[in-house]
């Protein structure tokens, strides 16, 4: 590892110099996103085109100034890593598609690091598959569902409903809200719903919680009918 990056074709006369050429976060807390800016020089004689950017994942954008370089031109390349939902340990890197004959693929920055997780409630709930069959099609059934926090901060569920909003199934300004501290485990209780038409389906249940590993749309649970 060095601080700065040679790529050189010596037919061609072109050279990419990034600066720096890799960068180590070490520890950083998961949530903003973190940002590097690196200079791409080329130091060679004949101009270079960078055609193409690539990273080695979606939570890497790297965006680049100019993509067409002069001999001796300089421009900027900036790399933003998303640590949001990516807690652990990364390693990355900045791929350039170029025209220098012999170096037409070239990984010109990498950088890595570890994501501290950020504190909050994680939810896990079993069975995630409930199948309704029989005389319960019509009548629906009692089910009991096992709902762990985790997490480091109590999880909070304020209701349960279908995904059409058609079927509430708890209403947690009505019932009250449920709680689940760190590391403990409960049993909710659920009156599932019947099909009033013939034929096999599903629905799918979610629940509405401050859950960091939910995502944006929520958990969901999934009924089947048979």
């Amino acid at each position: 590892m060095g601080a700065f990056l040679f790529v050189m074709s010596p037919a061609y006369g072109a050279t990419l110099k990034a600066t720096p050429s890799h960068t180590k976060f070490g520890t950083i807390d998961e949530g903003p996103s973190v940002v590097v800016k690196v200079v791409i020089e080329n130091t060679g004689k004949s101009q270079v085109e960078i055609t193409n950017i690539q990273t080695n994942c979606a939570c890497t954008e790297a965006v680049l100034e100019k993509r067409t370089l002069a001999a001796g031109e300089k421009t900027e390349l900036q790399v933003t890593y998303q640590t949001q939902g990516r807690p652990g340990p990364f390693d990355k890197n900045v791929t350039f598609s170029t025209n220098i004959p012999g170096e037409e693929k070239i990984e010109i920055f990498s950088f890595n690091g570890d994501v501290r997780e950020a504190p909050g409630a994680k939810i896990a709930v079993a069975p995630r598959r409930v199948m309704i069959e029989g005389d319960n099609l019509n009548t629906g059934k009692k089910q009991a569902f096992s709902v762990k926090n985790e997490g480091s901060l109590p999880l909070v569920i304020t209701g349960m409903r279908s995904k059409d909003g058609k079927n509430v199934y708890y209403d947690g300004a009505k019932e009250g809200r449920i709680t689940v501290e760190p590391g403990k485990e409960r049993n909710v209780e659920l009156q599932l719903k019947g099909k009033s038409d013939v034929g096999a389906g599903s629905e799918l249940i979610l629940i509405e919680s401050n859950a960091i590993n939910a995502g944006e749309s929520g958990l969901f649970l999934m009924i089947q009918y048979k």
